[in-house]
């Protein structure tokens, strides 16, 4: 003997996006669709091993020249990938939309100084020309040299 309980769901639509956000984000939908994925998922699985093998180059690189905030959000992107992939993608769905995220958020933090360095790059230099002392004064000249590399070759 079961007892179910149909309620209705009445939601004014000015906050439909509000409560279908708080559902998605807030309910254990990730736990109700724990399970393989789909066999299309599954028949990829050696791209996703790809995927790991170049999130964790990318990780070693970003820590070999220094980009600590990268490294460490490439690290944690690897982290996430491994943990979808292991136990035969059984955790795929619960981890799918932090990925998702984590992939947004590497993207913008590519993205800003990509298109920051797209009218090229510029060095400075400044060196001192002429000294001229003139009783307590010391006047210098200096020369400032402005190269712009362009990013893309002509």
């Amino acid at each position: 003997l079961a007892f179910v309980y149909n309620y209705p769901l009445k939601i004014p639509i000015g906050n439909f996006l509000h409560a279908a956000t708080q559902a998605m984000l807030f309910s254990n939908a990730g736990e109700a669709m724990h399970g393989p994925p789909p066999q299309a998922v599954l028949d990829n699985k050696h791209l996703w091993r790809i995927l790991l093998v170049l999130l964790a180059a990318t990780a070693v690189t970003r820590f070999i020249t220094l980009d600590i905030v990268g490294g460490i959000l490439s690290a944690l992107m690897l982290f996430l990938a491994s943990m979808m992939v292991a136990d035969g993608m059984t955790e795929m769905p619960r981890y799918a939309m932090v990925f998702s995220m984590l992939c947004l958020l590497c993207l913008f933090f590519d993205l800003v100084p990509l298109l920051a360095s797209l009218g090229g790059r510029t060095e400075v230099t400044v060196e001192p020309v002429e000294r001229d002392i003139d009783g307590n004064e010391l006047r210098i000249t200096y020369t400032t040299v402005i190269k712009t590399t362009p990013f893309f070759d002509s």
